[in-house]
């Protein structure tokens, strides 16, 4: 086995799950294309659309269609806002229940 000094580290945020850093990238590689995709697919789809519109990335994408401050509204904020904080706890009880070992 082919040692880089990172032998028993696992990626953070999803990858946290998985037993290494090969695995971690098949997990977020796919997740990472849907979220990237979501707000071009949604310009085409009103359905893509609502069901997007709860993702981090479809806000920030009416953000930068209107970057005004109009833009900034709790409609906006807010799915922005609750996203952060599932992903802060999904990685919190993530790492408790499996830490990384050095």
């Amino acid at each position: 086995e082919h040692d880089t000094g990172q032998k028993n580290h696992e990626a953070l945020s999803l990858g946290i799950l998985t037993k290494n850093q090969i695995a971690a990238t098949a997990l977020t590689v796919p997740v990472s294309f849907v979220l990237a995709f979501l707000p071009m697919l949604s310009a085409f789809n009103r359905t893509i659309e609502r069901a997007a519109s709860i993702t981090y990335s479809q806000q920030i994408s009416y953000l930068l269609e209107k970057p005004e401050f109009a833009g900034f509204t709790a409609a906006r904020i807010f799915p922005i806002l609750l996203n952060v904080i599932l992903i802060a706890f999904a990685f919190y009880f993530s790492y408790k229940k499996k830490g990384i070992k050095a």
